[in-house]
């Protein structure tokens, strides 16, 4: 993941990018069991063949995922929500700039709006902050003599993939699961503290200290974010063994993805016939849904077509080589 996350690698498997797209997540762990069963339930929920409905997981990192959509961060959108132990809701939160008198800015056309995409064009003051903390370590290098003003261009490209670009502590947002802790304990008090957190992606340490101190027991995610040092700062506190129940635990994601959950979980059709439910003959059942296999050829030429014109690959003649 580390290696393939690619946040500043134009090409490559962009692993990350790709398996967050997945129908189903299924954690293997030395410690889970019951693989058989949820692999029998997926495919129950891709043909059809008998009725499931959500887990309380699926449903609040379904929420999680919905509460990300109001996020108008220039980074990344992020969603959170937070259940109490019996897994009921009882609060979401998103990343986004904090208002005046509590909560944060929403597209509600009835006060002004001042996030970031409002401000100087639209910019993001975390990217300047480091910019002018890059700037300010080179023109003092040069200055006190380390290195010489024509290094300066070579100097920035190397200050730029340093770990400075990491930096996350200038944002003027609220983290989600920040926001999502705080409606937590506005609205429900104590019935935050032995919850679970579910976001979309990973925790950074600035909300890891706060999960730790508001004492939700696991938090669960579905992206990877490797800027976070997380467990290497919490260490005391948190893990990411699942087996490990004495810290804080988090945990991937397990179950049918949010972007498919009204997909797996809305019936498309009646259920019922004469009072009873439908018999499904399991051996001749159809995938729910299909992609037409007729596509892929046109789809594989406008790749190529694309990059014949970005001068990337060179066609053959086909009467040369009709190879």
């Amino acid at each position: 993941m580390r290696r393939d996350s690619g946040e500043e690698i134009q090409f490559g498997q962009k692993v990350s990018d790709t398996f967050i797209q997945s129908d189903f997540f299924l954690r293997i762990d030395q410690s889970t069991a019951t693989i058989e069963s949820r692999i029998a339930r997926c495919l129950s929920l891709i043909f059809s063949s008998d009725v499931v409905t959500p887990t309380t997981h699926e449903t609040a990192m379904y929420m999680a995922a919905a509460a990300a959509g109001n996020s108008a961060c220039l980074s990344r959108q992020v969603g959170a929500s937070i259940t109490d132990k019996d897994g009921e809701i009882i609060s979401i939160g998103w990343n986004d700039v904090p208002k005046l008198n509590g909560g944060v800015y929403q597209t509600d056309g009835a006060s002004p709006d001042h996030r970031c995409i409002n401000r100087n064009g639209g910019k993001c003051f975390n990217d300047e902050e480091k910019s002018l903390i890059r700037d300010q370590l080179i023109d003092e290098l040069i200055s006190k003599g380390v290195i010489k003003a024509d290094q300066r261009e070579n100097t920035v490209k190397v200050v730029k993939e340093s770990r400075i670009k990491e930096l996350i502590e200038f944002s003027r947002a609220v983290h989600a699961e920040m926001l999502a802790i705080i409606h937590g304990c506005q609205k429900s008090g104590e019935r935050v503290k032995g919850g679970r957190l579910y976001t979309t992606t990973y925790p950074c340490h600035n909300c890891a200290r706060h999960i730790v101190a508001a004492g939700i027991k696991e938090v669960y995610y579905i992206e990877p974010y490797r800027k976070s040092l997380a467990i290497k700062l919490h260490h005391d506190s948190l893990t990411e063994d699942e087996s490990n129940k004495e810290k804080v635990r988090i945990l991937m994601y397990d179950g049918v993805s949010p972007r498919r959950y009204l997909d797996f979980f809305k019936a498309m059709s009646a259920r019922k016939q004469d009072g009873k439910m439908k018999k499904v003959d399991k051996k001749a059942i159809m995938p729910k849904s299909t992609l037409s296999l007729e596509a892929i050829p046109v789809l594989e030429k406008e790749v190529v077509d694309s990059l014949r014109k970005k001068k990337l690959i060179t066609i053959p003649n086909e009467q040369e080589n009709p190879k």
